[in-house]
């Protein structure tokens, strides 16, 4: 070992079903020097697990003859013995490797016992009484609860346990000088005799159910003469039917273990208490801890007119999860104009049987920062206003899913992700007179199936779409955009990678502005496609539309040092291809600039004759199309196009 890096001596890991090998990386000299607990149960070696990687510099791992079982909590921690293993002798050998040896295990106990230490209570070391005295002697210590002195900071026995005990027990009224008192679960919370109370004490409870240890802690203030309903989150009432109540302190949000939820426990039912948190008026916010909580029955919550509440649901991003099982629904209607927002949460299909990870109907929504996986359609929303940004979706068939289906709604979906859909990534639907104004920025595609799509609008207007990325992986090819009855649908900056369509219209409006990249275009249907560059073309660009529609691009750029920018499409390669969608003739009409050596000519597939272009209309019936190419002037030969480049300006394509 070459020498002994400062690394911590401890590794935990929250146990898979069946795993056996966990790693270690920090260095041991010898297999003993390793302890192993599961469950806070300490593991003996060759019993229950063997060792390997002794003298790695990385460490090793430890392998568990008997699997752990899902959620069991594997520690290792180093502990090498504090013993010497070498003497040295008068004038005898004095081998390296031997005192390197020594030295190191001296390294490692004091890393081992630095470590131990960060698990101890400690006075910081800038406390203006520092260090800490000695702790009461064993006599005063023995049945009370140790306290520090106000002035000085230092220890001092205070109340016995048993007093303590006692007070949980009986009630609160002999509590001195702080009326509070520490109960393990909200069934402890209502078997206080609270008898003697005057109101304003406080109860604090461990978690929810016994033995939660932390999860659910929640503090409780009680109100004498009270007789609110309970509610089980709240507000509690004392059994035995005595007045007075303790309701929960919170400030509108409220954490899904507070209200008797469980996470890390795939058999417990969470939706109950979500959908009894939703209905309460004081609740604006459901906050979820670190684990993933299962549903294994239907939330449908539904408002009225008058519930003009904000509801929010937070989980701690890459760490809040939330598993639908058994083909249940997560809905939520909203009726009123206020705010709905989701945000941080990891929605999961449990058992691949769950249709939607949401169904969200209300009037605003916002949805940021979650990841939707494997689900048909990752999130479903029909309202007015919506917001989704910086979400992950991955598998499944469709990403999102907008439907508007009274007036006029809005969309912003900003930033997302869409990887390994089989159908497409974002839908959006006006039914009937319904139309939705969208603004759809910033998000990117990997599509895997054949016909995929990244954006699939159906009436649609007054819609900006601004950098779309779709990229093909697997062999999967789409379309970027289909519009399909849509008016008035802006695109700026796209980007396609081939054999991709970057637009796919039927019966709509489509504007380019601003450049980008596109690998084709297909127009049907009384559609209009205008271009206003310049545009980038990665492959030959194929234009393909049939008579009752057109794609024309427009010059709006200046002739700079004798070269015309790319008004539609700039370098081309190897070239543009206007491509017939049905029976018919086109007129195609280019303005071309010259490259030194190069020319662009037309090529007209169905004779082979060439033609060089500079202002002018050329007719022609090939079902192929036409072809823009660089030659060389000299052998007439098509010519290798890397290395300069030529620009096209005004192209026009009509087929007659």
């Amino acid at each position: 070992m070459a020498f002994i890096e400062d690394v911590a001596t401890r590794n935990q890991y929250v146990a898979a079903a069946g795993q056996t090998i966990f790693d270690y990386d920090f260095p041991i000299f010898d297999q003993a020097d390793i302890q192993v607990q599961v469950n806070g149960v300490l593991q003996a070696i060759g019993t229950n697990y063997t060792v390997s990687g002794v003298e790695a510099q990385n460490g090793g791992a430890i392998t568990l003859i008997i699997a752990a079982t899902l959620g069991d909590i594997i520690t290792l921690e180093r502990d090498v013995k504090k013993k010497r293993i070498t003497d040295y002798s008068t004038r005898g050998s004095f081998r390296a490797k031997t005192v390197n040896l020594e030295f190191d295990r001296i390294v490692q106990m004091i890393q081992d016992e630095a470590r131990k230490l960060t698990g101890t209570v400690r006075a910081p070391s800038s406390d203006q009484n520092y260090p800490l005295v000695d702790m009461p002697d064993e006599t005063d210590r023995e049945g009370n609860m140790l306290s520090f002195a106000d002035g000085t900071s230092q220890p001092l026995a205070f109340l016995s346990a048993a007093l303590v005990q006692s007070l949980i027990t009986t009630g609160l009224t002999s509590l001195v000088p702080d009326p509070t008192v520490l109960v393990a679960s909200v069934a402890a919370l209502r078997l206080l005799d609270v008898s003697g109370l005057v109101g304003g004490e406080i109860a604090k409870t461990l978690g929810y159910y016994t033995g939660n240890n932390g999860e659910g802690f929640a503090e409780y203030d009680f109100v004498a003469g009270n007789t609110d309903a309970d509610d089980g989150i709240t507000i509690f009432a004392p059994d035995g039917g005595a007045a007075g109540r303790w309701k929960l302190r919170f400030h509108g949000s409220v954490f899904l273990d507070q209200a008797g939820g469980k996470h890390s426990d795939i058999a417990f039912d969470n939706g109950p208490v979500i959908s009894a948190l939703v209905v309460l008026d004081n609740v604006n916010e459901v906050l979820l801890g670190s684990g993933v909580y299962t549903q294994l029955t239907d939330v449908v919550y539904t408002s009225s007119d008058a519930d003009k509440k904000r509801l929010s649901y937070t989980g701690i991003p890459g760490k809040s999860g939330w598993e639908l099982r058994g083909g249940v629904k997560f809905e939520i209607n909203k009726s009123n104009q206020e705010q709905l927002i989701i945000q941080g949460i990891e929605f999961s299909n449990g058992d691949a049987d769950n249709a939607n990870a949401l169904n969200m109907f209300g009037a605003k929504t916002t949805i940021r920062d979650n990841t939707f996986l494997n689900f048909d359609i990752g999130l479903f929303v029909s309202t007015f206003y919506q917001r989704i940004e910086n979400n992950l979706f991955k598998g499944g068939r469709i990403g999102i899913e907008t439907r508007s289906t009274v007036g006029y709604s809005t969309n912003e979906i900003i930033g997302n992700f869409f990887t390994g859909q089989s159908e497409g990534g974002i839908n959006i639907t006006g039914v009937g007179n319904a139309r939705s104004n969208n603004r759809i920025a910033g998000n990117k595609w990997e599509v895997i199936a054949a016909g995929g799509y990244g954006i699939n609008l159906l009436n649609a207007t007054d819609t900006h779409i601004d950098t779309p990325y779709m990229e093909s992986v697997g062999g999967g090819t789409g379309n970027n955009i289909i519009c399909t009855d849509c008016n008035n649908i802006l695109v700026t900056a796209p980007r396609s990678t081939p054999p991709d369509l970057t637009l796919k219209a039927i019966r709509s409006t489509v504007t380019f502005s601003g450049g980008g990249t596109i690998s084709g275009i297909n127009a049907t249907d009384n559609t209009t496609v205008l271009l206003y560059g310049p545009y980038e073309a990665i492959t030959p660009i194929s234009y393909a539309h049939d008579t009752t529609s057109f794609i024309k691009s427009f010059d709006n750029t200046e002739n700079l040092t004798g070269r015309f920018l790319a008004p539609g499409l700039s370098r081309i390669a190897p070239g543009v291809t206007i491509v017939r969608n049905g029976a018919g003739d086109y007129t195609v009409t280019y303005v071309v600039a010259r490259e030194t050596n190069r020319t662009c000519v037309l090529v007209v597939p169905d004779t082979g004759s060439k033609t060089k272009i500079r202002s002018a209309q050329v007719y022609g019936t090939s079902a192929a199309g036409f072809s823009i190419i660089c030659v060389d002037p000299t052998t007439g030969t098509p010519a290798d196009p890397d290395g300069f480049s030529y620009f096209i300006q005004d192209i026009r394509s009509t087929q007659i």
